[in-house]
């Protein structure tokens, strides 16, 4: 993990195994060899860093993060025109098999930026080629694209034919969640409104709920509800259980796993936790569920608060 309280190890049911840094570490990114890369501000710079499994740390290099729109030049400056930052999980990633770092910062998240660079950064020799993707304020021209191709991380591999050795199955095509052996058009829990076309795009996304992903054993399938738009595009998370054919909404400040309905699922609003497009959601070894510093054993039903980012 890692946060401004440093980097920190912490096992799957949340304790805090031990303490590896004591200074802010955003952004942390696992690679092969056992060590960290991981971003710490500086004024107008960002600095990429690198933890090795000795608990050496050394700089790799500075990124300025301040923007002149009048001279279409980035500063290592806190009092810049415009400063710019990290705004997603894949604003930082990690391209190990050509031993470089990708970086994008901007204004604003994804959808309302203004202004946004993209870097490439040589992990073992600090060297870093920088563009400027876009500026809708001042009109810079943007510079060439770079090549940089880093991944956004693993996830455990659901198991084969998922939900087949469960109680419950469940269909994505159909959003149907219904007893094994039963055709799943009888006693089936519909995750769609009535009304819904499901040979339509726009009816089903719309009046569905949407499959996200499944946990590693297959038994746990994480969905979201309706979409709300604005500057964000919001939506609420549940967890199927495949073996009670329970939907478990994640609920209030603890983020409570309890029962909800179909029609719960698709309120708008309802109360389940919620998440944006920036958001860090990733299902974990052990069928273990990360959401936005929340780590949910989905089979015994808990959640362990932790503040700071995951690294991966």
């Amino acid at each position: 993990m890692g946060g401004d309280a440093g980097l920190r190890e912490f096992d799957l049911d949340g304790a805090m195994v031990s303490q590896w840094t004591k200074t802010p570490a955003l952004w942390p990114r696992r690679l092969d060899d056992g060590s960290v890369l991981f971003l710490e501000e500086k004024g107008g710079a960002l600095s990429l860093k690198r933890y090795r499994p000795s608990g050496e740390v050394k700089e790799i290099a500075q990124i300025p993060t301040g923007f002149d729109g009048a001279g279409c030049k980035l500063s290592p400056s806190a009092d810049a025109e415009v400063s710019l930052s990290v705004q997603s999980d894949g604003g930082f990633t990690v391209d190990q098999a050509h031993g470089q770092v990708c970086l994008t910062i901007a204004d604003r998240n994804v959808n309302m930026a203004d202004v946004s660079f993209a870097f490439r950064v040589d992990i073992e020799s600090g060297r870093v080629d920088s563009s400027l993707e876009m500026d809708n304020i001042n009109e810079c021209a943007s510079g060439q694209a770079l090549v940089c191709a880093g991944s956004l991380g693993a996830e455990p591999k659901p198991a084969e034919a998922a939900g087949a050795k469960w109680a419950w199955e469940w269909d994505a095509e159909s959003l149907s969640l219904f007893p094994a052996g039963v055709p799943k058009d009888e006693a089936a829990k519909r995750l769609c409104g009535a009304d819904v076309d499901l040979s339509d795009a726009d009816s089903r996304d719309f009046g569905c709920a949407s499959e996200e992903g499944r946990s590693g054993s297959g038994r746990f399938v994480l969905v979201s509800g309706l979409p709300s738009e604005g500057d964000y595009i919001h939506r609420e998370l549940f967890v199927i259980d495949l073996q009670s054919g329970e939907v478990l909404g994640l609920l209030g400040e603890k983020v409570e796993l309890k029962p909800v309905t179909a029609e719960d699922v698709l309120t708008e609003g309802f109360g389940s936790l919620g998440v944006v497009g920036e958001s860090d959601v990733r299902w974990l070894d052990d069928d273990r569920l990360w959401i936005d510093g929340a780590l949910i054993d989905a089979g015994a039903r808990r959640s362990t608060k932790i503040d700071g980012q995951l690294a991966w």
